[in-house]
């Protein structure tokens, strides 16, 4: 059997994050490489292989036929690589396992925290990273052992082949403005009301913003044109404070803005727009260890939401 000696940890790093990003130029930004350098070690690791792995087009970087072959185990093998330095690490120190824990920002806001503070008073000495992006991309790092455990939306049909969903609870989507928005001016609320004001949708994913359409397209009011898409909540926040937009978002990313009376909720009901949030792990590899123990910890935590179904 033929192996390739020369290819190394940081081609395998380059080309899964120029597949990620769809860019060389953002793959170097995230990987701290000059664009050239990152041209450098794809051109390495295509002549290696001998074949050309990406294509640019209008889209960014897609892969080739033979890139989609090598990328489905390029993931599983940097994922190995990982797992193994951190074996080697937990047996000189068992206490430094480092659980890689992937989360959607309203899942963050709303009970990471506990989870987390819940989990260390069992075990005080773990490492806890914990990532925010969306459920696409948790989607991906999953799948490539760069995340251990994600909490998120159920995943669609066509990304849920090698993962296992454990439901959680249901969580609302909201319609929400600052405090003093002029909307609430009125003596009584229409729904209608709202096209005259800026429309913030909270998420990138197409399944959200086609959500949302589909309701509004239910009470006769088509989807705003222009829509701001974001994932940041702090400038939902700013957007809000400094302009008339209305924001549809997750309760878990707004929750304590409403409590502490910063925003406050519209009067929609928005029932269908409720998502099921869930625990999601790969088929192929049960969690154990630590891992395991997080897992419980989540169901703990999320049993008092359960009821959300």
């Amino acid at each position: 059997m033929l192996v390739r000696t020369r290819i190394k940890f940081r081609h395998l790093q380059c080309f899964l994050e120029i597949v990620r990003q769809k860019s060389l130029t953002k793959a170097g930004d995230v990987l701290a490489l000059t664009q050239p350098t990152v041209s450098k070690t794809l051109s390495e690791l295509e002549d290696e292989l001998g074949v050309v792995l990406l294509e640019r087009s209008r889209e960014g970087v897609l892969l080739t036929a033979q890139g989609h072959e090598f990328y489905r185990y390029a993931g599983i093998c940097v994922a190995s690589l990982r797992n193994g330095f951190e074996a080697v690490a937990r047996s000189k120190n068992p206490a430094t396992m480092i659980l890689h824990i992937g989360s959607l920002i309203s899942v963050a806001a709303r009970i990471m925290p506990d989870i987390i503070i819940r989990f260390r008073e069992s075990y005080p000495q773990a490492h806890i990273r914990v990532m925010t992006e969306s459920n696409v991309t948790l989607l991906h790092k999953l799948r490539h052992g760069e995340i251990d455990v994600m909490i998120g939306r159920i995943p669609e049909r066509e990304q849920a082949v090698g993962f296992t969903f454990e439901p959680l609870y249901h969580e609302s989507q909201l319609f929400v403005v600052k405090k003093n928005h002029p909307i609430l001016n009125g003596e009584t609320f229409s729904l209608h009301n709202i096209t005259d004001y800026p429309f913030v949708i909270t998420g990138f994913q197409e399944s959200i913003r086609q959500d949302v359409e589909r309701f509004l397209a239910a009470q006769g009011i088509p989807l705003f044109e222009p829509t701001v898409a974001i994932n940041n909540p702090d400038l939902g926040r700013n957007l809000l404070s400094k302009s008339d937009a209305i924001w549809c978002t997750p309760l878990g990313v707004v929750e304590q803005d409403i409590v502490a009376g910063t925003l406050v909720e519209l009067p929609i009901d928005t029932s269908y727009l409720r998502a099921t949030i869930g625990m999601t792990t790969r088929a192929d590899q049960p969690l154990e260890g630590l891992n395991l123990a997080f897992a419980e910890t989540i169901r703990v935590i999320t049993q008092n939401l359960a009821d959300t179904f």
